[in-house]
């Protein structure tokens, strides 16, 4: 995992320095509208509680479980800036899916050792205000912070469940939650901008609630409280400046 960030990290200074000599003297327009998209790395974890004691899925009455998690993160963004001398203030709104939470945990209970659980995360959404400076008018290092939100789903299956048969159960809750970040922006021909970002994101703990559906139709309530631990997020992102309007 720390590799796979190093590298996204290394890449995209890598790629910066060499858009520097290319970019010189341009003087981008880093005032107004903006489009880009970007792509990465990001790790995080998940926590399970049960607050419903065992039907035919699920473990002992408040009973945790968790598990680590890893993947590519994929998405787009758009935002407005205002410039001010060499400070550089703004929004930003970004979409991502996020495929670093669909991956199989075998839970195994002594009473049921095939029972799994899947969890994943559908879209990752996030709401900042960003606050840059100038370090030359080609290169812009810049904070942000705001509102993120996530879709989190899970499945549980166990093929011997309920009277040695098949049980089943799907969720699916919006978390939300806070996000903090940093970057570095540098400019190309064109109006291009091309970066690396580092965010930090918590998107709380949800109840989750459903019924398990057993082989026979026979439903009994099913609860977990969902928690991602934090997710740490490393990107390589290029924006278009399309200026003010």
């Amino acid at each position: 995992m720390l590799s796979s960030i190093k590298a996204i990290t290394a890449a995209g200074f890598c790629a910066i320095s060499v858009a520097s000599a290319s970019a010189a003297e341009l003087g981008p327009r880093w005032a107004g509208l903006y489009v880009g998209a970007h792509a990465g790395w990001a790790t995080s974890g998940i926590d399970w509680t049960y607050l419903t004691p065992v039907g035919d899925l699920g473990g002992p009455l408040g009973s945790t479980f968790g598990t680590d998690r890893e993947g590519w993160l994929l998405g787009g963004q758009v935002g407005y800036q205002l410039q001010f001398n060499r400070l550089v203030a703004g929004v930003e709104l970004s979409l991502s899916n996020g495929q670093f939470f669909g991956q199989e945990t075998l839970i195994g209970f002594v009473s049921d050792p095939n029972e799994y659980l899947t969890t994943e995360l559908g879209s990752l959404f996030l709401a900042t205000g960003r606050l840059g400076y100038l370090v030359d008018p080609n290169l812009l290092v810049y904070v942000k912070g705001g509102y993120a939100t996530a879709s989190v789903s899970t499945f549980t299956y166990s093929p011997t469940g309920y009277a040695g048969n098949w049980a089943r159960a799907s969720t699916g809750e919006r978390h939300h939650g806070w996000t903090i970040g940093a970057g570095l922006e540098r400019a190309l021909a064109g109006n291009i901008t091309i970066g690396v970002e580092y965010n930090y994101i918590d998107l709380g703990s949800e109840r989750h609630s459903t019924y398990s559906l057993a082989w026979d139709a026979y439903r009994i309530p099913y609860d977990l409280r969902v928690k991602p631990d934090e997710v740490h997020a490393v990107s390589l992102r290029l924006n278009l400046q399309l200026g003010s309007f």
